[in-house]
């Protein structure tokens, strides 16, 4: 846009301008007039400020087309196909006036610049303008996967009307589902929108080989799984492995993408106890991961707590395996660098897909057993902490949540020292997982059965730290997680202790 501000010009003894000054003074005088309405250069300043307000946007709402959070957040809900009715026309969601007061001043004059790739209604402005960061894959900001513009989905928005509308049922479902509330309006108006234009670009060729329709599926997939909605997930599923085949494999897609379709994976065989639907590690040999296929993190914590001799031995071998992963993760985050994301993929797959393999029939030793499921169920429940928490409330784990709380009863009676201590750990990673913190059976237990005794939530940290911990992850959850159980199993001691917590 030009600048309007002050010109300063020298003049003669009598006054005047001189002559090279002249010049300016006329380009001054007609600055901002004789402009034709559609000309080239009136286009040109329109877009230049279009550019600046949404730039000036994103950095208000901490957001940019870059932003790992932005682009975890915009992946999203449930599906069933069929016309938009008139109910749910985008026209009728709000009043003009009342949607327009709703939104902040400046989201309302910068969004309004932002060419997306379709029209949307006020309400879905005031989604985008009140969206805050939130990564739903948090272990995303500890790892580097080499590459650079992997996220786009502030590009996709703008080119795409699916992936636009499927980013805003991701925002509009999210906020249902942390109401407790079935979807709404809003949500099925985007949820149809984004069925009826994905089956259309799916018609044209190679529409499988497009990264934004690899999204999409995971969008309508997650968002069926947190509304309960399994026929529906179970059939975005089967489209998103059809997809990757299409493309050659996993190994074929870019890193970023792999990795999300992972720890989605990891989510949902843990839902269910299914197997992986993506994981391509077919090893069968069970062996000890970084003193075979990788090398053990330098300076490995000498104060990590050993389960040998405490659970069977296949088992110790997973859990070290993974001890190891969280310490090299810890001490890469301790110097402010990031863990190769391909290294920490192909370790995940390796320990997941041999936690799946094994249950409690496994263990030799009758004895084992009980602390060897409820520490295999703990560990599952660890890697959901790591790879997919969405904002606000739990991702549903119904069967996990069942068979963990069998598992820790099991193990629970006869377990002592280290076990207790690990069974302490397992109580708390449940209530950062699959458990809600001030369930009445998770802090009867923990009144019973977690701590040896009474202990800050300093102390307690370096129990935890001794099984597993990631700081930049689990501190924040976890200490809330520790207030909540320690002043909720308060309610259930002495008098008040109650049969449901036996």
């Amino acid at each position: 846009m030009p600048d309007f501000g002050f010109a300063f010009v020298s003049t003669d003894s009598f006054g005047k301008p001189k002559k090279d000054h002249r010049q300016l003074i006329r380009s001054h005088c007609v600055k901002g007039k004789n402009r034709r309405a559609g000309s080239y250069r009136s286009a040109q300043y329109a877009r230049q400020d279009a550019e600046a307000s949404a730039s000036k946007l994103a950095k208000t709402l901490d957001v940019n087309p870059t932003s790992p959070s932005l682009s975890a957040l915009t992946q999203g809900p449930k599906g069933t196909a069929g016309a938009v009715p008139d109910p749910y026309s985008r026209k009728s969601l709000l009043a003009p006036d009342e949607a327009v007061s709703l939104l902040p001043p400046l989201a309302a004059s910068s969004l309004a610049f932002f060419r997306f790739a379709e029209d949307i209604d006020h309400e879905s402005l005031r989604l985008l303008s009140e969206c805050v960061p939130f990564n739903i894959y948090p272990i995303e900001a500890c790892l580097d996967f080499n590459s650079t513009g992997l996220n786009r989905g502030f590009a996709w928005m703008a080119e795409d009307a699916a992936y636009l509308h499927s980013s805003l049922l991701t925002l509009s479902a999210l906020r249902d589902y942390t109401r407790r509330q079935q979807p709404g309006s809003l949500t099925i108006f985007h949820l149809r929108k984004t069925l009826s234009l994905l089956n259309r670009k799916l018609a044209t060729k190679d529409a499988h080989l497009l990264d934004s329709v690899i999204s999409i599926v995971m969008t309508l997939n997650m968002m069926a799984g947190i509304f309960d909605d399994s026929t529906a997930a179970q059939t975005h599923m089967m489209g998103l492995e059809q997809v990757v085949r299409l493309r050659g494999g996993m190994k074929k897609l870019n890193p970023k993408i792999r990795f999300k379709i992972a720890c989605l994976d990891v989510a949902q065989s843990a839902s269910s106890e299914g197997k992986p639907r993506f994981n391509d590690d077919t090893q069968k040999a069970l062996q000890p991961l970084f003193r075979g296929i990788y090398p053990a993190p330098i300076c490995y914590n000498t104060r990590m707590l050993s389960v040998e001799g405490l659970v069977d031995h296949r088992m110790s071998v997973m859990f070290t395996d993974l001890q190891h992963l969280v310490t090299m993760i810890n001490q890469h985050s301790d110097r402010n660098t990031r863990v190769n994301g391909e290294m920490f993929q192909s370790a995940m797959d390796y320990i997941q897909s041999r936690l799946l393999q094994m249950d409690s029939t496994h263990s030799a030793d009758d004895g084992l057993r009980p602390l060897s499921e409820c520490l295999r169920l703990g560990m599952l429940a660890f890697m959901i902490t790591m790879t997919f928490q969405l904002p606000g409330r739990r991702y549903p784990y119904p069967q996990l949540a069942d068979k963990l709380r069998s598992a820790y009863r099991a193990a629970g009676a006869i377990s002592t020292g280290d076990g207790r201590n690990v069974l302490a750990w397992v109580l708390l990673i449940g209530a950062l997982s699959v458990f809600d913190a001030d369930e009445e059976w998770l802090c009867c237990q923990w009144r019973s059965g977690g701590p040896s005794q009474p202990l800050s939530w300093d102390h307690m940290r370096e129990q935890l730290v001794e099984v597993m911990w990631i700081g930049r992850i689990h501190d924040e959850p976890g200490r809330k997680a520790f207030e909540t159980l320690d002043a909720m199993s308060l309610l259930y001691s002495g008098s008040n202790y109650r049969a449901e917590c036996l």
